[in-house]
């Protein structure tokens, strides 16, 4: 009898070592997705999830300076655009770029903007520093509206 008593008691031990270990694998399996999702929405260009700033608190990576930093990229984005259709710049748009270059380069860039940040600089300093838009400044152009669709449309 005391031998069937000792492993019920097991069998209970096991059958709870087994619930919360069912347990805490599906909450780490749902934290993982949801993290993948914010960092697709990220790197879409879209903001994360509220919810999930919400739980985090004080612990997350605050998205002001993501907006600041697209705010500055919107920025320059509507200065390049017209002066690539217009194909010239003048010295007085020529100072501008080198303000906004200025501003762009003063704002953090967030991790998921990195390769744009190093894009648009490159492409800024060669408007800057030749200011007959050529070729290679509008293919790098393209090229950003081609990889970032969400700038793509500020121009409509």
């Amino acid at each position: 009898m005391p031998q069937k008593i000792k492993t019920q008691h097991q069998r209970a031990v096991l059958r709870g070592i087994f619930i919360v270990l069912f347990g805490l694998s599906v909450v780490l399996i749902i934290y993982e997705r949801v993290r993948v999702s914010e960092q697709l929405a990220l790197e879409q260009g879209q903001t994360p999830v509220a919810a999930r700033r919400t739980v985090q608190g004080a612990a997350t990576q605050g998205t002001s300076y993501i907006d600041q930093y697209r705010s500055a990229v919107i920025d320059t984005m509507r200065m390049i655009s017209p002066l690539m259709e217009a194909g010239i710049i003048t010295w007085h748009e020529q100072q501008d770029l080198k303000n906004q270059y200025d501003r762009l380069l003063d704002t953090r860039s967030p991790e998921v903007y990195q390769d744009l940040h190093l894009r648009l600089t490159v492409l800024m300093r060669e408007l800057i520093d030749q200011p007959p838009i050529n070729q290679s400044a509008k293919n790098r152009h393209y090229s950003l509206l081609e990889d970032y669709p969400w700038l793509a449309r500020l121009n409509q």
